[in-house]
């Protein structure tokens, strides 16, 4: 049984079926710790997409590093970020990305959905102050809202396949 007794805040997301990513019904399962790192088919066309399973770390434990923005496309210089979820075969990615105070930009046009979401402080878009765990979608071509930090921020930010 689990139990929290002060609460909790989690943010699911699940893909269902996506071609381009080449996944079928789901993509997110928890499979026994010896298939780490394989994508098992027990059935064809049963499968559950390329990601394969990956063994579960605590964010907390990760180390914080230079922030590649090749895919995020987020700029304002130089950030730091922690890599939750990559697909091989396209590129997109889910990655905690530090925010320091006074940090802005635009981020640039992408030819991928962007879904920015604020676990830890004050996000600032276009103006307006959004509290945490708070989404900011940016679709595949469309132009982003200006973004600032407002004291230090997480962001998650979940990078979909090209379009």
């Amino acid at each position: 049984m689990a139990d929290a007794p002060d609460g909790f805040e989690t943010i699911l997301m699940m893909e269902g079926e996506d071609p381009a990513e080449g996944s079928d019904r789901v993509s997110r399962v928890v499979r026994p710790d010896e298939e780490a790192g394989h994508n098992p088919r027990p059935e064809p066309n049963q499968g559950l997409g390329p990601r394969g399973y990956v063994r579960r770390v605590e964010t907390r434990f990760m180390v914080w590093r230079s922030h590649d923005d090749d895919f995020t496309a987020l700029g304002g210089g130089t950030l730091r970020s922690k890599l939750l979820s990559l697909n091989e075969d396209t590129a997109s990615r889910s990655v905690l990305v530090r925010l320091p105070d006074g940090w802005s930009s635009t981020p640039a046009t992408s030819d991928r959905d962007r879904y920015l979401i604020s676990t830890a402080g004050r996000l600032v878009a276009d103006g307006g102050g959004l509290s945490a765990c708070s989404l900011v979608r940016i679709p595949a071509g469309a132009p982003a809202p200006r973004i600032e930090a407002d004291g230090d921020v997480d962001l998650l930010v979940k990078v979909g396949s090209p379009r």
